[in-house]
Formats: C-alpha cells, structure tokens, sequence
C-alpha cells in the first residue's frame, strides 16, 4: 500500500518544508502536508519566530 504521511498543522505558521513535502490545503483552520510513503527519514520541527523549538 502506498500511503502518504500527512502533517497538520495550525493555519498561518511561519511553516517551511523540505522538497519533498507537498503543501496540500487549509482545512478547520490546519495546513495540511503530506510527505512521500517511500521517506525513510523524516523529521518535524516546529520553531515560533524566535527561532525556539515548540514541539
């Protein structure tokens, strides 16, 4: 089965991805990402705009 990871999260962040993640939609106030099923590596983090990791 070839399924995408999708990653929500909250609308109008300062969100940057790599190539390989693909920006998909605003949904309930999310903006919704998903990332190839064949990404053996794949890593999240969020920073607010100081630059200090969040999650």
């Amino acid at each position: 089965m070839n399924t995408d990871a999708a990653l929500r999260l909250p609308a109008g962040d300062d969100v940057q991805a790599s190539v390989r993640a693909k920006f998909v939609s605003d949904d309930g106030g999310l903006s919704i990402f998903t990332v190839p099923s064949d990404t053996h590596a794949f890593r999240v983090d969020l920073r607010d705009f100081n630059g200090t990791t969040v999650f």
